[in-house]
């Protein structure tokens, strides 16, 4: 995850917060999907735990594939064609 994170450029800040702002950007660059669960509102049903919070996309309301190498080299690709 931090040569992804180096590649979008998102370093000083904590930890979930860098996680977010990378699904959101590989997302935004077409790497992901809205989630099918909450159909991207980011709430489900309510559960004690996490209230209403969607457990798929983590209320994110996308969700990003899970990164293979595969994944990390077309990612790697893409954003060093846009540099």
């Amino acid at each position: 995850m931090g040569n992804i994170a180096g590649l979008l450029l998102v370093d000083g800040k904590p930890v979930q917060k860098i996680m977010d702002i990378v699904i959101y950007r590989l997302f935004k660059e077409g790497f992901g999907k809205t989630c099918t669960r909450c159909g991207g509102t980011g709430e489900y049903s309510f559960n004690r735990m996490d209230g209403t919070r969607c457990f798929k996309c983590h209320g994110n309301k996308f969700i990003v594939p899970k990164l293979t190498k595969k994944l990390k080299k077309q990612i790697a690709e893409h954003f060093n064609q846009m540099i």
